[in-house]
């Protein structure tokens, strides 16, 4: 058997956002000769440990097909002290593969119960980022693909079928190119873990601090078309404007996050810009109350119901909850769900809300970093449910 070991490079680990030690962690990865464990064997594992200021990847190749027992012995016996297994579908795939091989061999197993299950801590990389696939617009969830997500391609081309074909040939012939590039494939799967990573941090989207600073600003036609409200070239719904929040990040994003539903939010490494649709016109506040008010159909609007009183019974019917609002001629801005209140609608039905803009009055910047936490929980809606703020 074969036993190599690297100094890689230091990684950013994002150990606290992923809540493993890395002093206690260890990130492994399996080669094997088919997918069943009663059929197929393990001929290669690779694993990277801390080890006082430094990452060490190392690998154990079975270089011949008798020595698969031996590799097991070795990988779980260096696994013991580590409280945490850190891999890649390993829940799946990984982990139950290793545990059903040794107990072929009847090798005991540090950190398993009585029924041969694992009790230790495991992280699977897949499972953490798998929410990833609709934001960064990923066809598939795999390994490969969360690496290109993170900006990094591994020099390593070959497939699973692949390194199964190589294997037998390199038991039989004991190639160095073969061991070469056997070993390659594993190393590059260690070092893809490590880089992927990386992609934790979009997950400090949705951390209390995850936006630093923020600044706002409004773009039209003219600027004169900001006062001086009704003007004939005062912002509708004919001539665009939008209120332009540009905002840095805590920790920057490692690609680009891009959504334009129902309003437009791009994030590139650490800087932002959320655009908010806004124009000048009249909208409707429903109140949720509606039992309590009545409607005055000459008047297009609802009243309370102590006020309504004063009103002749033939000129207001009671208020549904459609027909419960009053109208508002403002200048208005397309607002995330449950930012600010009260919040300015079209119908009782429109998905879109809206609020009362004040270009006079300056945002300050607890208020844009609440606006702009909704907007990213809104825009991913998925993510922000899973990662939610605490």
């Amino acid at each position: 058997m074969l036993v190599t070991e690297e100094i890689i490079d230091k990684f950013e680990d994002f150990h606290e956002v992923l809540g493993y030690q890395p002093e206690d962690s260890l990130f492994f990865d399996i080669e094997t000769t088919g997918l069943s464990h009663t059929a197929a064997s393990v001929f290669l594992i690779g694993t990277i440990a801390r080890e006082t200021d430094r990452w060490v990847l190392t690998q154990y190749l079975a270089e011949k097909n008798d020595e698969e027992e031996l590799l097991l012995r070795r990988f779980f016996a260096d696994a013991a002290p580590f409280q945490t297994l850190i891999h890649f579908n390993g829940t799946a795939f990984d982990l139950p593969f290793l545990l059903a091989r040794a107990r072929q061999f009847q090798i005991p197993v540090t950190g398993t119960d009585a029924d041969g299950h694992w009790k230790k801590h495991s992280l699977d990389l897949y499972q953490q980022f798998r929410p990833l696939k609709t934001p960064l617009k990923l066809k598939r969830v795999n390994q490969l693909s969360l690496e290109c997500a993170a900006g990094w391609h591994r020099e390593d081309t070959l497939t699973g079928k692949q390194m199964t074909a190589l294997f037998h040939g390199f038991a039989k012939t004991e190639d160095p190119e073969i061991r070469r590039l056997l070993l390659l494939h594993n190393h590059d799967d260690l070092l893809g873990m490590t880089k992927i990573l990386s992609l934790a941090a979009y997950r400090l989207l949705f951390a209390p601090e995850a936006v630093r600073t923020g600044s706002v600003s409004v773009q039209g036609p003219t600027p004169e078309a900001l006062s001086g409200f009704p003007r004939p070239e005062v912002p509708s719904k004919d001539t665009p404007w939008q209120l332009r929040i540009s905002f840095a990040l805590s920790h920057p994003v490692p690609g680009t996050l891009l959504t334009e539903n129902p309003f437009s939010l791009s994030i590139t490494g650490a800087d932002g810009l959320l655009t908010l649709p806004c124009f000048h016109g009249e909208l409707r506040f429903f109140f949720p109350d509606y039992k309590n008010y009545a409607y005055l159909p000459l008047e297009n609007q609802a009243v309370h119901k102590s006020v309504a009183a004063c009103v002749d019974a033939d000129y207001r019917i009671p208020a549904t909850p459609e027909t419960c609002f009053v109208r508002r001629t403002a200048l208005f801005c397309m607002q995330p769900k449950g930012f600010r209140t009260p919040a300015f609608r079209e119908r009782y039905d429109s998905a879109k809300s809206y609020f009362e803009y004040d270009p006079s009055l300056p945002m300050d910047q607890p208020t844009l970093t609440r606006l702009i936490c909704f907007a990213l929980d809104e825009s991913f809606p998925a993510l922000a449910k899973l990662w939610k703020r605490t």
